[in-house]
């Protein structure tokens, strides 16, 4: 059984953050199926890490964006991919062309880089403001994946 003894109190903690266009990474990946409005889809759920600029080194937000694969969340789809367009294809070798399954497993998203509108929404069952994904940028700058250490050792000479 693994063991761990604690070392610090210190946890990254983050504030609500302003309305406007945010860099992100994508850090975790979890899947399920949805329980809520469309019940019995199937999702992924992304950790996905902001920053306060394209450097990537000052984080500013952090949480879990789902992407539902039902039809009609196409569109939600679409924008993601095209977001991360570049990292995605430097992890896959696919390069999104239209029609072109895509499959979204946790190895081809973690590391996943690109640019969201983060907006300010009040939660439905407390009321307090938090902050979500409005919208992924199509339009903004593509960034290259983040590369893992275990990922760069298993690469042939």
């Amino acid at each position: 059984m693994p063991k761990f003894q604690r070392t610090t109190d210190e946890v990254e903690r983050f504030e609500l953050i302003k309305n406007g266009y945010y860099p992100f990474e994508v850090t975790g990946y979890e899947q399920g199926i949805s329980t809520g409005k469309t019940q019995g889809c199937d999702y992924v759920g992304l950790r996905v890490k902001f920053f306060t600029d394209a450097t990537f080194t000052k984080p500013i937000g952090m949480w879990t964006e789902r992407l539902t694969f039902p039809q009609s969340m196409d569109r939600e789809l679409n924008r993601f991919l095209t977001s991360v367009l570049n990292s995605f294809a430097i992890c896959t070798g696919m390069h999104g062309e239209v029609g072109q399954e895509v499959e979204f497993t946790e190895g081809a998203v973690i590391g996943l880089r690109g640019v969201a509108y983060v907006k300010q929404v009040k939660r439905k069952d407390s009321g307090e403001l938090t902050n979500r994904v409005d919208r992924w940028a199509t339009d903004k700058e593509k960034f290259a994946r983040v590369v893992t250490l275990d990922e760069e050792e298993t690469k042939p000479f």
